[in-house]
């Protein structure tokens, strides 16, 4: 892919409570994503691990370990294809430390070479995940590309501090589905056209 273009293959669909039935998913979009000659594949908030107050009540009987294997063979996917992989998940602290709701950066090699924990938590998710508290910004074919997840796009300064930068792309990954869906697609908007920042958006 030339300099300056990045071909990103943003992935939807219904993230559940199985590890096993969302690893398929996502294994089926990084074999598209190289068909469709991608440089990126982008998925949705949680979508490895599921959830947590959505598609499962507690974290009291998670299995991390599933969690753990499964995330390794994406990894090991990622590498085989050759593809940047942007993975919704869960990473596990220390206890008594709740976990993040992350987005894991794989490498064409796959290696995890960074992860964004969400900065901003809906009140009721605080019951179930640790805020994090820095950006993560990378760089594909000369294009500079920040993460972000769902809630985080209620606070405006975020954007602008994106913008001073320099970065070109967003990839935010979202849990909603329906009219908040919509409100969120048009909030959205609003902060592309307040700092014209490009986005992708996967949820």
């Amino acid at each position: 892919m030339s300099a300056g273009v990045l071909r990103v293959a943003t992935c939807q669909f219904a993230v559940s409570g199985s590890i096993k039935r969302n690893a398929r998913q996502i294994h089926s979009f990084l074999r598209r994503a190289k068909r469709a000659k991608a440089d990126i594949v982008h998925l949705p908030e949680c979508a490895l691990s599921g959830y947590a107050g959505k598609d499962f009540e507690t974290l009291d009987r998670f299995n991390w370990k599933l969690l753990r294997e499964e995330t390794k063979k994406i990894m090991a996917l990622a590498a085989k294809l050759k593809l940047w992989v942007v993975l919704g998940s869960i990473h596990q602290l220390t206890r008594p430390n709740k976990p993040h709701n992350c987005l894991y950066l794989i490498d064409p090699k796959g290696r995890v070479v960074d992860r964004y924990d969400k900065r901003f938590c809906l009140s009721d998710e605080l019951a179930f995940y640790t805020p994090g508290n820095r950006f993560v910004n990378f760089t594909i074919n000369g294009v500079k590309c920040s993460l972000l997840i769902c809630f985080d796009l209620r606070f405006p300064e975020i954007y602008r501090q994106l913008w001073k930068e320099s970065v070109n792309c967003i990839l935010q990954s979202f849990t909603t589905q329906g009219k908040k869906a919509q409100v969120c697609i048009l909030i959205l908007c609003g902060r592309q056209c307040s700092v014209g920042l490009p986005r992708t958006i996967s949820g």
